[in-house]
């Protein structure tokens, strides 16, 4: 976990992660939202509304860019304020997720950073994208 404090954050300061949707992740992500829409847990379904096999949740993807900030940029002393997010495209289970963040505005007044990021698939398919707003405690 990094431990970035304001003053060591700088403009276009960007990182990188990847990890992989497994079978595991469909069911922890049940277990804690609740959310039995079929979509998320019947191939035959899913395939039945055009999509090839289950979708895995959009907002278990979203929850990578709590990760991104709250792990790596800043990371601990990360304060989760704001984020707007556009979802793209769909993900399903092993598919490989690149998280891509980058500081694109300093707020020294409130110690608040502005991170443009986005998430991709092992093909480079953008599947989401978001302004994240958050505080730096240090």
């Amino acid at each position: 976990m990094n431990e970035y404090t304001y003053q060591e954050l700088y403009l276009e300061m960007n990182v990188s992660f990847t990890t992989e949707i497994t079978k595991d992740s469909f069911s922890q992500f049940l277990s804690l939202s609740g959310d039995s829409n079929p979509l998320h847990s019947d191939d035959l379904y899913a395939e039945a509304i055009k999509y090839p096999r289950k979708v895995f949740f959009g907002m278990g993807t979203a929850s990578l860019y709590s990760t991104l900030v709250g792990v790596y940029l800043p990371g601990k002393f990360n304060l989760l304020q704001e984020i707007d997010i556009q979802f793209k495209a769909p993900v399903f289970e092993h598919d490989h997720l690149t998280v891509y963040g980058k500081i694109v505005e300093l707020q020294p007044l409130f110690k608040r950073v502005i991170i443009k990021s986005h998430i991709t698939n092992q093909n480079g398919v953008k599947i989401s994208t978001s302004k994240i707003t958050c505080g730096v405690l240090k």
